[in-house]
């Protein structure tokens, strides 16, 4: 989730628990410590590999290391705040314990347990952003200022808003496990991920042995969908799916180099991998993950393994937005 809705969430919790003259030094502490796991941005430049693969949503979104930022963050604002350390430690623990709900509801996943495990766990009810799940919190916050009943309001809304999207996806893998089965694909392992712009779009991914079956689908039989170029053309409604079939990794070569130790990280990220293409000249096989790919656009993550010239093979990436823009991992 970006940055900024996490420090409204953060600032509502505040002006919800707090009272008096403390609520909007309580909206403030919780906006400055909901925003604060999302520091480790600072590392993307140093390494963008394993920031995305193994660093981003991890130490600082851990509820194992949860205790130690609570202290930190409480003893950086002890003086400024004017709370007691007490009350501003607890507001620090909830703000920090919003921001990993936050992102853990997101299709991308956190290391709760880091450093105990590197395991990414999700709830994948939410697209990275979500426009609003930010204007409910950000309204919210705006009212609470004034109003703490407003704060109130907007985490039952809030709590609603997240309700019917675990009811949606319920039944986006309902209908998704019945169009499988009337295609004799019963045994397919399903899953369901959120998409930009509407909470009605999804897509879906089937896996059989070596094969994805995909569809992206809106869960409505209305015409038109979310004005965004492309969007609404690529989700089709109930009755009328579409189903992509594709490889995950389509030959012997290619699943070779996908275990092969410079992409552990990747390997270890990937929900569903697939090699996103093969250079024509065969110098080079490329990865992505399914999750994060949307109608018309360049994956965000594609990383892989490219002839060196000395008969071994060295990682590399493609940059974000490029069809062709190689450059080395390592």
């Amino acid at each position: 989730m970006d940055t900024v809705s996490h420090a409204l969430l953060g600032a509502v919790l505040g002006g919800a628990v707090a009272r008096g003259s403390e609520r909007r030094t309580a909206m403030m502490v919780g906006a400055l410590a909901a925003a604060f796991p999302d520091i480790d941005f600072a590392l993307l430049l140093l390494d963008p590999y394993r920031f995305h693969t193994e660093w981003h949503r991890g130490p600082t979104h851990s509820l194992v290391l949860l205790p130690l930022w609570t202290a930190l963050l409480a003893w950086l604002l002890r003086r400024r705040s004017g709370l007691p350390f007490p009350r501003l430690a607890a507001f620090c623990a909830l703000a920090l314990a919003s921001h990993i709900g936050a992102d853990w509801i997101t299709a991308y996943g956190i290391q709760l347990f880091y450093p105990l495990s590197r395991y990414r766990a999700g709830a994948s009810l939410i697209f990275v952003i979500d426009p609003w799940f930010s204007a409910i919190v950000g309204l919210g916050s705006l009212l609470a200022w004034r109003w703490r009943a407003a704060a109130w309001l907007a985490l039952a809304v809030l709590a609603g808003y997240l309700g019917w999207l675990a009811q949606l996806k319920g039944e986006v893998l309902a209908q998704g496990l019945a169009a499988l089965r009337a295609q004799g694909l019963a045994n397919a392992q399903l899953a369901a991920y959120p998409q930009p712009l509407s909470p009605r779009h999804w897509l879906l991914i089937a896996q059989r042995g070596d094969r994805y079956h995909l569809a992206r689908v809106r869960l409505d039989t209305r015409p038109g969908g979310v004005p965004w170029p492309g969007l609404s053309e690529a989700y089709r409604p109930l009755g009328q799916w579409r189903w992509q079939t594709l490889p995950r990794f389509g030959s012997a070569e290619a699943y070779m180099l996908w275990q092969l130790p410079q992409l552990d990280p990747f390997r270890r990220f990937a929900a569903h991998p697939y090699v996103y293409r093969r250079d024509a000249d065969g110098a080079c096989y490329w990865y992505s993950d399914l999750v994060f790919t949307l109608p018309g656009q360049p994956p965000p993550f594609r990383y892989g393994l490219c002839r060196d010239g000395r008969g071994g093979w060295r990682l590399a990436g493609l940059r974000m937005g490029s069809v062709n823009g190689r450059y080395w991992v390592e």
